[in-house]
């Protein structure tokens, strides 16, 4: 073997095993600051908060506790509005949920969205949301999707809750 072949090849090997030392330490690196989940590896959306009125609902053999909602008042043209999406604290340690509240309209879709939660505990509720734009004056048909999730992460049956938003 040639002198040449034998530095070329000691130079590879260094260069191999400088990149091998810099994926393993950003790997590392990275690894340490991502904050560690919750327990059960899920995330909780950071707006949701104790819902101290959730009455200890009874969820039906094997069923999830869903509440149900009949209407929202909002001023017209505003954004930041009050809701109360709960999670009833009867699904404590079986389901979390999320909710997208959704405007109906005579799109291909049927609707569109205004707002998406992030994952919401038992015995939590949203209460305070920005919707994607404001509404003029008037009556809107809306629905509420609520989308259990068992605590593995699989989904389950979900609902669609109708509602009427009056912005007035």
């Amino acid at each position: 073997m040639s002198k040449n072949l034998v530095i070329l090849i000691s130079i590879v090997a260094v260069i191999i095993a400088i990149a091998i030392c810099s994926v393993v330490l950003v790997l590392l690196l990275n690894k340490q600051e991502q904050p560690a989940p919750p327990s059960g590896g899920v995330i909780f959306d950071p707006d949701q908060e104790d819902d101290k009125n959730s009455p200890n609902q009874k969820p039906a053999a094997g069923g999830v506790a869903i509440s149900g909602f009949a209407q929202v008042t909002i001023p017209p043209n505003v954004t930041d509005i009050n809701v109360d999406f709960k999670n009833p604290i009867a699904n404590k340690d079986k389901y979390y949920m999320t909710f997208e509240l959704r405007l109906l309209n005579d799109s291909e879709q049927g609707y569109e969205v205004l707002y998406k939660s992030g994952n919401v505990e038992a015995g939590k509720a949203i209460k305070q949301i920005t919707i994607a734009h404001g509404l003029e004056a008037g009556e809107y048909d809306a629905i509420i999707h609520v989308q259990p999730y068992r605590m593995d992460g699989t989904s389950v049956n979900n609902a669609n809750l109708n509602l009427k938003i009056i912005a007035k």
